[in-house]
């Protein structure tokens, strides 16, 4: 397993070694991207190279709309030869196939966007053997504990044999919250797992989700992420998103907990208020395997 540990003290000089490393970036109409040579996509080495030749990709929960920086948007601009399919509850993209850029710009012609609600029809709308490369992710807050075996058998159908499938899950609780966000998020939890049968902490088990699908040569990973601003621009980001995320989940969290809104409200304020003096962070884990059979 690969960790990468945020350190508690001295962000300054994480952020230092960052900017000085070797990492290299190119210029595409304007903007300045991450090299595709020393590519920061998250995708399973074995893929990469495929990707270059052009193989058939799917995304599921890829977010109801695309913007520029967006990761699948960002891998069908780097990997032309190969196609992209999209999945995702609903579409908020213009009716055509592909997407308009900004003038100058390439137009996208190697995706296609699919509104399917995939844990409502337990089936995807492909045939078998379809796609080289799958992604999941963020599904631990949606998936009850009976989806997920469900839902990789159906990922393992559309998958050729040969293929690779991804996991990508955001840790819930964070690690080193205050005491008032640990209160808060082990009610989170606890009422999760009684009233909907969703266990948040599935990210720690995604290896064995996939051992118990039958997939090979399962491998993991996780990034630590700090959260608040001792973690300098992406701290402060990633507050944002879990501003965002409690925002999001707050109709059918105060419905759930039987609470005011106002003392949601009061909850979230709490935890994000600790966070500079206990300094959490969050961590993003991945894993993906191999399904059964040649390529």
């Amino acid at each position: 397993m690969i960790q990468l540990n945020i350190p508690k003290k001295n962000c300054q000089s994480l952020v230092q070694k960052a900017s000085e490393s070797d990492l290299n970036f190119r210029w595409s109409q304007g903007k300045r991207r991450v090299n595709i040579d020393n590519s920061r996509h998250i995708i399973p080495p074995a893929i990469k190279p495929k990707l270059f030749d052009g193989i058939e990709v799917l995304d599921i929960n890829c977010g109801p709309g695309l913007w520029d920086g967006h990761p699948i948007l960002d891998m069908a601009q780097d990997f032309v030869h190969s196609s992209f399919y999209l999945v995702d509850t609903h579409s908020l993209l213009p009716q055509y196939a592909s997407v308009d850029t900004s003038p100058g710009e390439q137009r996208l012609d190697n995706f296609t966007f699919i509104a399917h609600n995939t844990l409502q029809e337990k089936c995807l709308p492909f045939e078998s053997d379809k796609f080289d490369f799958i992604q999941q992710r963020l599904m631990s807050f949606v998936y009850k504990q009976q989806d997920w075996p469900v839902i990789l058998k159906e990922l393992q159908r559309v998958t050729k044999p040969g293929g690779c499938i991804q996991l990508v899950e955001v840790e819930i609780p964070p690690q080193n919250l205050g005491p008032q966000g640990e209160q808060w998020l082990a009610q989170v939890e606890k009422v999760m797992k009684e009233k909907r049968d969703i266990d948040v902490r599935v990210t720690s088990q995604l290896d064995q989700i996939l051992s118990a699908a039958g997939l090979l040569d399962i491998q993991t990973k996780f990034v630590s992420v700090p959260i608040g601003s001792w973690g300098l621009d992406i701290g402060n980001l990633w507050r944002q998103n879990y501003e965002l995320f409690f925002e999001s989940a707050q109709p059918i969290l105060v419905e759930l907990m039987e609470m005011s809104h106002s003392e949601y409200k009061r909850k979230v304020d709490a935890m994000m208020d600790e966070l500079n003096e206990y300094k959490p962070f969050s961590n993003i884990h991945l894993v993906w395997g191999r399904v059964p059979g040649d390529s």
